[in-house]
């Protein structure tokens, strides 16, 4: 049996593709399902609870975005405390990201208060997909 070398041919060639992706502006916020009211010591004073507001969100290049609250009912029944009076308020903590609201607000029915404001082109974290319900 004889052998020869068998001379192999090959080519070379680098190939780049440029690829433009666009992500769109989402958001996610969770919150309890209900909130436990604690009596006040004296009589007379308000009941508090803590709330943690959860979110995650991805702004716009050039837009900010807000986490807002807003109270789709009042009190029941009437002639106790009336979120229309302004008996229903909230103070927000210190924000991990982006810039929380200051000092106490009252919770309206008509009009939706900040929260949070977070800055164009923010990106929370959290990766995953966020789901739509």
């Amino acid at each position: 049996m004889v052998t020869l070398p068998l001379p192999l041919l090959a080519d070379m060639a680098v190939v780049n593709q440029t690829v433009s992706v666009t992500l769109q502006p989402q958001g996610k916020v969770s919150v309890p399902g209900g909130l436990t009211l604690l009596k006040g010591v004296q009589a007379f004073t308000p009941f508090t609870g803590t709330m943690t507001v959860s979110f995650r969100a991805r702004t716009a290049p050039a837009a900010s975005a807000t986490v807002t609250l807003q109270a789709n009912g009042n009190f029941t029944p009437s002639g106790g405390p009336s979120v229309a009076a302004g008996d229903l308020t909230f103070t927000c903590g210190v924000a991990a990201y982006g810039t929380s609201c200051a000092g106490v607000q009252a919770v309206s029915q008509v009009v939706q208060k900040t929260i949070i404001t977070l800055p164009p082109a923010a990106c929370t974290g959290g990766g995953g997909r966020l789901q739509r319900r």
